[in-house]
């Protein structure tokens, strides 16, 4: 029968069983609510497990579970640890419903509560595990498998080592040795360390340019049109995060997007100091998102923002509508 060979045609308002249960305006299973073209489960009228939560008798369902986040079971229910009913997925376990795991059902509140005990639920919680995540013996050491991984056995520990010594497939002859920061690590650009004959620079090791090492592990060099982040927002032509405001070769925010308040410079019309820069009044220039950014307090700013003021225009609050021109109340 060659009709029945034929994939069936959600939004042509005939329904095609088994794969279809409505379709448009043939909905009598479920009036007025079935799924229409194009979405996840398409032409089936609202179940349980559908991923939406649209029936009254459901609370959440699957991922749409705004009332209890990641809690929701398979009936569509909010799943309450330690009410001792295992209610899957979310519980392996509850209470002394504890079949699956006698006696070793993760207690209400716990990080693991109402789930059996396994390595890769970040938890300590078996005779087998050393460690688990950054629990443990060996915090930010703990392999896969539960247990700590020792750099220099010649045996790749993931997700700890991406080598180690004789084992080094993923970078041969260049794994980093026992007691190096990046120990049975493969060099990277990123790791903090020079060890690739690529590298200039790598993050806080940058002697070669303090403080100028850029996100590719070179030195940026402002005035060469090509942004270097993060040391560099712009340069020269290449300024498209702000176009024609990028500060040239020299200036102390060189190749930086400016200027702006929170530069350290005073280099706008209206600043009275900026950041460091602030000889016009040490120690208080205004930082910027301040009302009142990159300018000096002064009684009569509407602020009380000096300790010698009690009140300030209509920021009077400690004497409403009596502060005097000096601003202290009366």
């Amino acid at each position: 029968d060659v009709a029945s060979k034929l994939e069936p045609l959600c939004g042509n308002n005939s329904i095609e069983s088994p794969f279809e249960t409505c379709d448009g305006t043939e909905d009598s299973a479920c009036p007025g609510l079935c799924k229409p073209p194009g979405v996840a489960f398409a032409c089936t009228c609202p179940f349980c497990g559908d991923g939406a939560l649209n029936q009254a008798t459901e609370v959440c369902d699957g991922d749409d579970d705004a009332a209890c986040p990641a809690h929701c079971d398979v009936n569509c229910g909010c799943a309450v640890c330690g009410n001792n009913v295992t209610e899957p997925y979310p519980e392996d376990c509850d209470g002394t419903d504890d079949a699956s795991c006698p006696g070793q059902c993760g207690a209400p509140g716990a990080s693991n509560e109402c789930r059996c005990p396994l390595c890769g639920d970040g938890v300590v919680d078996q005779p087998t595990e050393e460690c688990d995540g950054n629990s443990g013996a060996c915090p930010f050491h703990c392999a896969t498998n539960c247990l700590c991984a020792v750099c220099g056995n010649d045996v790749i520990e993931p997700d700890v080592e991406t080598c180690d010594g004789t084992s080094d497939s993923a970078c041969p002859g260049s794994c980093l040795p026992p007691g190096d920061v990046n120990q049975c690590r493969c060099p990277v650009c990123g790791d903090n360390a020079v060890n690739q004959a690529s590298e200039e620079c790598d993050g806080a090791d940058d002697t070669a340019c303090p403080g100028q090492c850029s996100a590719a592990c070179q030195c940026a060099v402002c005035g060469n049109f090509t942004a270097e982040p993060p040391v560099e927002q712009c340069d020269g032509l290449d300024d498209a995060a702000c176009p024609g405001s990028c500060l040239p070769p020299g200036d102390a925010n060189e190749c930086r997007c400016g200027p702006f308040c929170g530069d350290d410079v005073v280099n706008q019309s209206w600043e009275q100091c900026d950041g460091f820069d602030d000889s016009a009044c040490p120690g208080q220039c205004l930082p910027p998102g301040d009302l009142l950014e990159c300018m000096c307090p002064t009684c009569g700013d509407g602020v009380v923002n000096q300790g010698t003021e009690q009140c300030d225009g209509f920021d009077d609050g400690a004497c409403p509508g009596a502060c005097l021109p000096d601003c202290t109340c009366p």
